[in-house]
C-alpha cells in the first residue's frame, strides 16, 4: 500500500502587472528619459489630496511609477492539496489486481485595488475572484501474464477508470469607489457587478490491452477502450476506440545479406475518440 499527500500555500501582497498598459511600471519606464530624476516622483500624492490626486508632473497619461508599487495592488493567496493511494494485490502466481485514486484540489483568492485618480480607474477600483478546482482519479487494473511456453508470451489487462472534474470561479467588481483608500465591495457607489461560472464533468471508461510475443521477434499489441462522457447527450454518450500494433524483426525470422545487421517491419492502426470540453452553466 503506497499513499502520497502534499500540500502548500503560495501567497503575495502585490503580483506586478505587466504588459502594454498604464497599470505596469514598466510601460511608465518606456515613455521616460534617462535624464529625469525618478525621485521627483517619490511624493506620488498632490500635498493635501492624499488619497484623491497623484503626481505626475509631466503626463497625465503616465500613472506614477511609486503608486504603481504602494497603491495598486494585486493579491493572491492559493492553496493545493494533492494526493495518492494505490495497493497491488497478488491473486495468484500470474495475476496481480492494482487499485488507485488520485485527487489535485486547489483554491485561490486573488484581489486587485486601484486608488482614485488612476489613469484607467478615475474613481477608483476594488475587485476579487475566487478560483476551485477539483479533479479525481480513480481506476483499476487487472492484469494476467502467461509464460508456459517458452516461445509464446502473453500479457493481457482490463480496467476501469472514474475521472472527476470541477471549475468554479466567481468574480466581483466594484468600479466606483465611495472613501478612498477603503477596498472592500460594500464601498461601491454602486452595486458590485458579479459573474461566476461552474463547471463539472465525469467520464467513466473500461479498456482493456493484449501484448503478445512470439520467439522474440513477432509481436501484436491489441487495445480498446470505451468511454462514457457526462459533456455528451445522454442517448449517445458513448464512444469507443480501438487500436492494433503488428511488428517483425525480419533480421530475427531470417538470414539476410551480411550488409544488413537489423531489419523490422511494423505496421499499425488506430482510432481516436474524444468528448465535449468540460461543460459551464
Amino acid at each position: 500500500l503506497n499513499t502520497k499527500l502534499s500540500y502548500y500555500n503560495k501567497f503575495s501582497d502585490n503580483l506586478p502587472a505587466s504588459g502594454y498598459n498604464n497599470q505596469s511600471v514598466m510601460y511608465f519606464m518606456i515613455f521616460q528619459n534617462p535624464n529625469i530624476d525618478l525621485d521627483w516622483y517619490k511624493p506620488y500624492w498632490v500635498p493635501g489630496k492624499e488619497g484623491i490626486e497623484q503626481n505626475h508632473p509631466f503626463s497625465s497619461l503616465l500613472d506614477n511609477p511609486y503608486l504603481i508599487v504602494n497603491e495598486m495592488l494585486n493579491k493572491s493567496n492559493r492553496h493545493n492539496i494533492t494526493g495518492n493511494v494505490s495497493t497491488t494485490y497478488q491473486v495468484a502466481r500470474n495475476l496481480e489486481v492494482t487499485l488507485r485514486t488520485g485527487i489535485d484540489a486547489g483554491y485561490e483568492f486573488r484581489s486587485q485595488q486601484r486608488p482614485k485618480n488612476t489613469q484607467k480607474f478615475q474613481l477608483g477600483m476594488y475587485r476579487q475572484q475566487t478560483v476551485f478546482n477539483y479533479e479525481a482519479n480513480s481506476d483499476f487494473l487487472v492484469q494476467y501474464k502467461y509464460n508456459r511456453i517458452k516461445s509464446l508470451k502473453v500479457t493481457a489487462s482490463v480496467g476501469g477508470n472514474s475521472l472527476i472534474q470541477s471549475r468554479k470561479y466567481t468574480n466581483q467588481a466594484a468600479d466606483r469607489l465611495k472613501v478612498p483608500g477603503v477596498y472592500n465591495l460594500t464601498n461601491s457607489e454602486q452595486l458590485p457587478f458579479t459573474t461566476s461560472t461552474l463547471a463539472d464533468k465525469r467520464i467513466n471508461s473500461l479498456y482493456g490491452f493484449v501484448n503478445l510475443g512470439y520467439r522474440d521477434y513477432i509481436f501484436l499489441d491489441l487495445t480498446g477502450r470505451n468511454d462514457w462522457s457526462s459533456t455528451l447527450p445522454s442517448a449517445n454518450n458513448s464512444f469507443f476506440y480501438p487500436s492494433a500494433t503488428l511488428s517483425m524483426v525480419l533480421s530475427d525470422m531470417a538470414s539476410l545479406p551480411a550488409w544488413i545487421s537489423f531489419a523490422k517491419l511494423r505496421t499499425a492502426y488506430a482510432s481516436v475518440g474524444y468528448d465535449a470540453p468540460l461543460g459551464t452553466y
